[in-house]
């Protein structure tokens, strides 16, 4: 089924794992078809908006929290027209979604 077929007022969310490019000092989608489909797919042109989860850790290697990330930010390719002032949110779908929605007016 095409996207362009389905209703106006639904949010189209996808999600990936990433992995780390040491080359380009960034996290990438992983593309599991290898190095070539990645050179060839640009799968990050394909998106309007684009998050990461960013994992806090304490010294101790303890998780304290996870947050999107919601624009460029060091080694994050994350991007949302501006929707949010701050580089990092609450890792929390539906604030994003509430957002999503108000930026298309649906």
């Amino acid at each position: 089924m095409s996207i362009d077929n389905l209703r106006e007022d639904l949010v189209i969310v996808t999600e990936y794992h990433s992995s780390y490019n040491e080359v380009a000092d960034t996290w990438e989608i992983f593309v599991p078809g290898g190095k070539m489909l990645t050179q060839a797919f640009k799968l990050d042109s394909y998106y309007d908006f684009m998050f990461y989860t960013h994992v806090s850790k304490k010294d101790n290697g303890e998780v304290e929290a996870y947050n999107f990330v919601t624009r460029k930010w060091d080694k994050y390719n994350a991007r949302s027209a501006e929707l949010f002032k701050d580089t990092l949110i609450p890792n929390n779908l539906e604030i994003v979604l509430k957002e999503v929605r108000k930026y298309n007016g649906i």
